[in-house]
């Protein structure tokens, strides 16, 4: 994690390495940053995967709005994609 985040201080346009930065403090439940760098690449990305995992951190923080709009926001990306429809609705009904 400090080497991408050295990296990144010099590129922070490199999306790759900041979703792979994010996946390391996802693994660490370090739910704050990874939902901040999921977020950034899925709405730079427009990346209907990186939003939804953005969706999940917010939710381990307790921001079920936060969490909500970012599953909206990687199903607006993506209608079909399972996984943001699932935690938007499979898992709760509607939000």
């Amino acid at each position: 994690i400090e080497l991408s985040s050295q990296y990144l201080q010099r590129r922070p346009e490199d999306d790759v390495v900041r979703m792979d930065r994010a996946m390391a403090f996802r693994s660490l439940r370090d739910w704050r940053d990874a939902a901040d760098d999921f977020a950034r690449v899925g709405e730079r990305e427009r990346d209907a995967t990186a939003l939804t995992f953005a969706g999940y951190a917010a939710e381990a923080l307790h921001q079920e709005g936060r969490a909500a709009a970012l599953w909206r926001q990687a199903l607006a990306v993506d209608r079909s994609f399972r996984a943001a429809r699932h935690a938007l609705y499979g898992k709760r009904g509607s939000l």
